[in-house]
């Protein structure tokens, strides 16, 4: 079988293959006290056989796990084995549901799904949750995938409703537990705050209409309050009800509707209670950064874009022709919501950030640094810088080096560490010239290089990844 991917610059190479653990050459020094492992999540296989897929978010999902024990590093791979995977590799097609390609005509689950909306997307490709002892891998889709952490070898999957849908990042509060809302499909749309276990199980906690459901990666969410961002990206209920026979993918269901603002839906999980806030804004996001509470008002940062534009960027031939526009990449950008007036105002520093991360301990408190991917002016690349933002004096640092396009960074605290930005900082980089890939370890103070590891296979751009020590 030709397993393909498409590269940052969509350049076909071979895909990457389910790899064993395997010790990788370094150089420089990995700190002895990072001891744990980084498992990333992404799409990696875009040609079949017969058939190739047409946008990013299409890709089949492949884990990849980084394990840190006493200065040595170690690398491994598996692909997600979700029911999509199976029965496309299989056959050759697109059998099955995907974002921004249209299934197989000849294969009948794509128009039973979009009949009855009773076959359930698995290709869980974007992200990794760790609920209770259990590790997960999600997508925006109602699908969470079990995976066993140290093979990364699937274990089973669960899906908290049948005909809807559910974001790739939940919330977390301090007593473990995990947060979700989904959004069942229809004319008009049931939306449900949930609370998973580990079993895996769910816990309604309450719900709330809208006339049409809003695409949702990500929450605002501090430990009181789990924030929905309602934006113009909605979901045409007759286009979804009509593409099985027209033959459409799920992203060509939704339109940007311009005469749409930003709702706040916000529920409040110490008295469960559900308030929205209307708001004159109109923006596109994937990625809040962080929210916390103060003086009254709640404030939410975020990744926002003016629309959704950059979605149809991430088409592969659009990848690898024009590639990103300046216009549609994000800026950082900070959302304060006056409980009491209630008023919401929005504040864009202009600085170009995507896939942000930040010290875990610092989550739902104020802040100053964020780590994310930076794509200056002029770069039609998805990333090919790594930065540390800070968001008091509006500074940024750098890092980066020629002709690597660079992935999610992570941030790993220093044990008992006195500062915000003591540790690490793990970046996955890609090389466009030699189709290669490393890990680096940069000083999360100085934004430095300290150690880098060529990885056994190439590996393409990933979405998220989450290190668990």
């Amino acid at each position: 079988m030709n397993n393909q991917h498409a590269t940052e610059n969509t350049k076909r190479v071979t895909a990457p293959s389910d790899m064993e653990l395997q010790k990788m050459t370094i150089e420089g020094e990995i700190p002895n006290w990072l001891q744990g492992k980084l498992i990333r999540n992404g799409p990696a296989l875009f040609d079949l056989r017969e058939q190739s897929m047409r946008h990013w978010f299409d890709g089949y999902g492949m884990l990849h796990g980084f394990v840190f024990e006493k200065g040595d590093a170690y690398y491994q791979s598996r692909y997600v084995q979700s029911e999509e995977y199976l029965n496309s590799t299989a056959s050759g097609k697109v059998s099955t549901v995907a974002w921004g390609t249209a299934s197989d005509p000849c294969r009948s689950i794509f128009r039973r799904f979009m009949a009855n909306f009773s076959a359930i997307p698995t290709n869980t490709n974007v992200n990794v949750v760790k609920i209770g002892s259990k590790y997960f891998a999600t997508s925006d889709i109602a699908t969470i995938t079990e995976f066993d952490s140290r093979s990364l070898e699937t274990l089973s999957s669960f899906a908290p409703t049948k005909r809807g849908v559910m974001a790739a990042h939940p919330s977390y509060t301090a007593d473990g537990r995990v947060w979700n809302m989904t959004s069942a499909f229809g004319p008009v749309v049931k939306n449900t705050f949930i609370a998973i276990d580990d079993k895996p199980s769910t816990d309604v906690k309450l719900s709330y209409m809208t006339k049409r459901l809003f695409y949702t990666h990500s929450f605002g969410s501090n430990e009181r309050y789990l924030v929905a961002i309602e934006q113009p990206m909605q979901l045409d209920f007759v286009k979804l009800m009509t593409s099985g026979p027209k033959n459409k993918s799920f992203y060509e269901c939704f339109e940007w509707n311009e005469s749409a603002k930003n709702v706040f839906h916000i529920y409040d999980r110490e008295v469960n209670t559900y308030r929205a806030i209307a708001s004159d804004l109109q923006f596109f996001f994937f990625h809040t950064i962080n929210t916390h509470e103060a003086d009254g008002k709640l404030y939410i940062d975020l990744c926002g874009y003016a629309d959704n534009k950059i979605v149809d960027d991430f088409y592969l031939d659009n990848l690898a022709d024009k590639g990103i526009a300046d216009m549609h990449k994000a800026t950082i950008r900070r959302i304060t919501i006056d409980m009491d007036e209630p008023s919401v105002v929005e504040v864009d520093y202009g600085y170009n950030l995507e896939l942000p991360n930040i010290n875990d301990a610092y989550r739902s408190q104020q802040y100053q640094y964020v780590y994310g991917v930076h794509s200056p002016k002029g770069n039609n690349k998805l990333a090919v810088n790594t930065v540390k933002y800070s968001m008091l004096d509006k500074k940024p640092v750098v890092w980066g080096e020629n002709g690597c396009g660079v992935g999610e960074p992570i941030f790993v605290a220093r044990p008992d560490a006195q500062d915000e930005d003591d540790g690490v900082v793990i970046v996955l980089c890609s090389s466009d010239a030699d189709n290669t890939s490393k890990l680096v370890v940069l000083d999360a103070k100085t934004m430095t290089k300290i150690a880098s590891a060529d990885v056994p296979q190439h590996i393409p751009p990933a979405l998220h990844g989450w290190f668990y020590s």
